[in-house]
């Protein structure tokens, strides 16, 4: 079995924006349900994330207003921000139908409108919840921490329980 890593990219000539960071920022103004807002940066914008986790795959949010960077390019994939734990992107309905298609476990997709100018356009907030322990092979998989810029190392476990004591070592 191959896994793939989806990665943001920070070209700007692929964003139409310099920051690197995000092409659309999603903001409680345009959301006529305020408390939608607050329950969405509660839930997924903060460490209350971590009392949510087992739940998430139950919950739905509705993002009404993620609106496009001046400048940005409008891609199939969006950066955005305020970060959201587990929330890589904005996707399109195109990507959604592609992911689909897989028939992956543990993504969600929750709507989210993007504002480009005065027009509304059916994104995705995609959500990918970690693998459970129960379902990795220890023994034949390989580990990442880190990134190519901070020096990032592979690691490899016998089992769930030095793959936890590791965790709890870097306090991850």
């Amino acid at each position: 079995m191959k896994y793939y890593i989806l990665r943001s990219d920070s070209d700007p000539k692929v964003l139409g924006v310099s920051n690197g960071i995000k092409q659309v920022e999603i903001r409680k103004n345009g959301f006529e349900n305020k408390t939608e807002y607050e329950r969405l940066m509660e839930i997924l914008g903060a460490n209350e994330y971590w009392n949510y986790v087992d739940k998430i795959q139950n919950l739905e949010f509705n993002i009404e207003n993620a609106e496009l960077i001046k400048g940005a390019n409008l891609t199939d994939f969006l950066q955005f921000g305020p970060h959201l734990f587990s929330c890589p992107f904005l996707i399109s309905e195109a990507v959604k139908e592609i992911l689909i298609g897989f028939n992956l476990s543990g993504i969600k997709f929750w709507p989210a409108k993007v504002v480009k100018n005065r027009q509304k356009l059916n994104y995705y907030l995609l959500h990918i919840n970690s693998i459970p322990n129960n379902a990795i092979d220890f023994k034949r998989s390989t580990f990442y921490v880190g990134n190519s810029l901070n020096g990032g190392k592979y690691y490899q476990f016998e089992n769930s329980g030095e793959f936890q004591a590791f965790k709890n070592r870097i306090n991850f």
